[in-house]
């Protein structure tokens, strides 16, 4: 299943956990793993791998202005489904199209 960044590049769910990091943790990036992740243009929200903020894509964007509310969205969901990274993949997957629609 994708994962949609705030831009709507969307990065496959397993990419994510195995390759990108290779950790037993989970969804749960170590402050070490996340600070070097920031390096190359990542940002997750509560260190949550699957809660993307920003990718590497988005460094092309000026503004980011007009992600604030899908922000919002992805920081709600990742608080209320924190321990349910399945929900949370199938909500965001689900609100990807309530967002595009307006």
């Amino acid at each position: 299943m994708d994962v949609f960044c705030v831009c709507e590049e969307p990065w496959e769910a397993y990419y994510l956990r195995h390759e990108l990091i290779d950790s037993d943790n989970g969804e749960t990036l170590s402050p070490e793993v996340e600070d070097n992740l920031k390096q190359e243009g990542w940002v997750f929200y509560n260190h949550n791998i699957l809660a993307i903020l920003q990718c590497p894509c988005c460094k092309h964007t000026k503004d980011r202005k007009q992600y604030e509310e899908k922000e919002e969205m992805i920081k709600t969901a990742a608080d209320l489904l924190k321990d349910d990274p399945d929900g949370f993949l199938s909500f965001m997957d689900d609100c990807k199209f309530i967002v595009d629609e307006n």
